[in-house]
């Protein structure tokens, strides 16, 4: 995940954001408990709204008490005294794919890349181990993913349909383990696919730029063959990429939400609806005018 599922801040009310960063503070400590300190760096709003997502689902009371921040120890934070499963599985999720994406950016980078990923390798693999060993199921399904992934963008002739589909299917089984109820899975297994579509999409729209000037792969650039020099001159073949990306995303965003209406979601709605109605779009908003105006 890539920290696009955020919350609108300014539309939440006080006591709502309260709850989020109890939610975002307690994922950092267990996170931390769980699988050492350096696990908490890769923390990110999508594990929190996964979190919240288990917690509404398994109707858990908002309840919290103050404690000591992990990183500022004069600074109070709140942190969720319910169960703590949704942490330890969302904590799970969290180190193997971060394995997973050192590994993938390993074999995309070049000499000192590698060096440097494969540095950060030897503190992600203990990560994934405990992870692998908690919820082996769920990082073989992570790792197979992720190598289908790879598999995708290596075909002849890749399509953004092609390559977003391992992502999608990928957050579509991850999101299946949020609920033990039949209805509830069917409905999340529908509502993962088209979220984990859309990340996908926003992350390729959002590194167009770096993609060309690093010659990676990105299925934009590959379609309409954005060079260097569109990219210093905003060339209409970079808006007409961008244009179509905004399609593709209010597409899959509109099947997300037509699965997600379907949830019963209790106490922790409110929060959530903010993140799909309100957060969302300012994030794909951000991907598809921060770098137009930056040409202006």
């Amino acid at each position: 995940m890539f920290g696009y599922i955020r919350i609108f801040k300014p539309q939440l009310r006080i006591c709502e954001y309260e709850e989020y960063r109890a939610v975002y503070c307690t994922l950092c400590r267990e996170l931390g408990r769980r699988y050492g300190p350096l696990s908490r760096m890769v923390l990110n709003y999508d594990y929190t709204f996964v979190t919240i997502l288990y917690m509404a689902l398994h109707k858990q009371s908002p309840h919290y008490k103050k404690g000591r921040c992990v990183f500022n120890p004069l600074k109070k934070c709140g942190f969720c005294t319910c169960d703590k499963e949704g942490f330890a599985l969302t904590s799970a999720v969290t180190a193997s794919t971060f394995y997973q994406k050192v590994n993938d950016n390993i074999r995309d980078s070049r000499f000192f890349g590698k060096i440097g990923w494969g540095i950060i390798r030897l503190f992600a693999a203990p990560m994934r181990r405990k992870a692998r060993k908690n919820y082996p199921e769920l990082d073989a399904a992570i790792a197979e993913y992720i190598e289908n992934q790879r598999i995708a963008e290596e075909a002849p002739e890749p399509s953004v349909d092609s390559v977003s589909e391992p992502t999608a299917k990928m957050i579509s089984y991850l999101a299946q383990y949020l609920s033990e109820d039949e209805k509830d899975k069917r409905i999340l297994a529908d509502f993962g696919y088209y979220i984990g579509r859309w990340i996908y999409i926003i992350d390729a729209l959002d590194d167009i730029e770096k993609d060309t000037k690093k010659r990676n792969f990105n299925p934009f650039v590959l379609r309409f063959g954005i060079e260097r020099s569109d990219i210093k001159e905003d060339s209409q073949k970079l808006r007409d990429a961008r244009d179509f990306a905004n399609e593709c995303l209010n597409m899959s965003i509109s099947r997300a939400i037509t699965a997600y209406n379907l949830l019963e979601l209790g106490e922790y709605a409110p929060i959530l609806d903010n993140v799909i109605f309100l957060g969302i779009g300012q994030s794909q908003k951000t991907a598809l005018h921060e770098k137009e105006l930056q040409h202006q």
